[in-house]
């Protein structure tokens, strides 16, 4: 006869508090002394995480297929391929 309701309210992030706010430039935690990092911070580092892969999965490519050669232009192609896939999918 005394039942009560309980809801409990669940956050899809692991933020400290789940009804905090976020940024919509950088979705860090929009308290009151955020700063945003600079975009360029961001982006160069995932410019160079692409371009490192793509080189290391052109210069692996290479290797298997002429072994007898030093996968150096592997490297590159594969390197500027990615870093051009990168830069064409980006959304911001």
């Amino acid at each position: 006869a005394g039942e009560r309701l309980v809801c409990v309210l669940q956050s899809a992030t692991f933020s400290p508090d789940p009804l905090m706010a976020t940024c919509p430039r950088c979705l860090g935690h929009l308290s009151d002394g955020h700063r945003c990092r600079p975009i360029w911070v961001k982006r160069l580092r995932r410019q160079a995480a692409a371009t490192v892969l793509g080189g290391l999965f052109g210069g692996f490519v290479q290797l298997l297929v002429v072994p007898e050669h030093l996968p150096v232009m592997g490297f590159v192609i594969g390197g500027l391929l990615f870093f051009g896939l990168n830069e064409a999918m980006r959304s911001e």
